[in-house]
């Protein structure tokens, strides 16, 4: 728009209005972004499905990293060099943060999906997963030139990278930590984590039911808990009750000593009553006799 002002007169500059077809390119830039993920995706799903088919229950030695691991890498470093050539480095990052965006959490549950991880499937895993995560923190820097300046990561790109990698990370190392160790380290690693996610280990685990509500009880939150509190809340009724009742006898004694006082009260203002009539007599005929003397003299 702006190059088409530039080159037109000056009286039909203003003429010139280009912002629906701003729009209808962005969005035909984003489809064209979005298809070249779900590219990248296809390319790597049969090598995701091979890591979901792995029985990692029955792993018992750990190796270097898995074949599935090394076909995602050669996938994408085939793949992503054409979409940087294509793309201009604007609109590569956010190629790469929509890549980050699919692919990440999809391996997360394939993770969560398993029925069992052995101990030393989740030690095989946790070095597959830091061989992925590496990649995927290279991931904007593969088809770079040669002799072309180092490109530098951008740095919310490596932030979602490493949170969300270390959280699949997080997931293994307490898939890996022995039960009687479980809630201490799952406190300290997973701090905002409940119930849901605890049970969510455990299952990875492999543990039995009545295994896992022991665990679950200990962390805080299983029926022992609720049943202590139920005969503490019957006693607490019960005190209740019986301070009621008690506060019933002392509130008979107040009101009879309450009457009792009323009574003296009522007697001690009669006497005092009785007491001011007799003065007033007396004031009476004293001021009957001033007023004879007084009359007495004037006289």
């Amino acid at each position: 728009e702006e190059m088409v002002k530039s080159k037109i007169d000056q009286p039909y500059q203003d003429k010139i209005e280009l912002s629906e077809e701003q729009d209808m390119f962005f969005d035909v830039i984003a489809a064209a972004i979005k298809a070249l993920v779900k590219g990248l995706e296809s390319q790597v799903e049969g090598s995701c499905r091979t890591m979901g088919n792995i029985n990692w229950g029955n792993v018992e030695m750990v190796g270097e990293e898995n074949a599935y691991v090394r076909t995602i890498n050669v996938a994408v470093l085939a793949y992503v060099p054409n979409c940087r050539a294509v793309l201009s480095s604007l609109y590569f990052r956010n190629f790469c943060d929509k890549f980050a965006a699919a692919f990440i959490p999809a391996f997360l549950n394939l993770v969560l999906k398993q029925k069992r991880i052995s101990e030393e499937g989740t030690q095989q895993l946790l070095l597959d997963v830091y061989n992925l995560k590496k990649m995927m923190l290279d991931l904007p820097r593969i088809g770079q030139a040669e002799g072309e300046a180092e490109i530098s990561v951008p740095m919310s790109y490596r932030k979602y990278v490493e949170k969300h990698m270390t959280k699949i990370e997080k997931v293994l190392k307490l898939v890996g930590t022995p039960a009687v160790m479980l809630v201490e380290r799952f406190r300290i690693m997973w701090m905002d984590g409940g119930m849901k996610e605890l049970q969510m280990v455990m299952s990875l685990k492999g543990m039995k039911k009545q295994e896992q509500q022991t665990i679950l009880e200990t962390f805080g939150g299983g029926v022992a808990t609720t049943a202590a509190a139920a005969p503490a809340s019957s006693a607490s009724s019960s005190r209740a009750a019986a301070g009621a009742g008690g506060g019933g006898g002392g509130l008979k004694g107040s009101t009879e000593k309450a009457s009792a006082g009323l009574e003296k009260a009522g007697a001690a203002m009669g006497s005092g009553v009785n007491q001011a009539a007799a003065m007033s007599k007396k004031a009476a005929a004293g001021m009957k006799g001033a007023m004879g003397d007084l009359s007495k003299a004037f006289r």
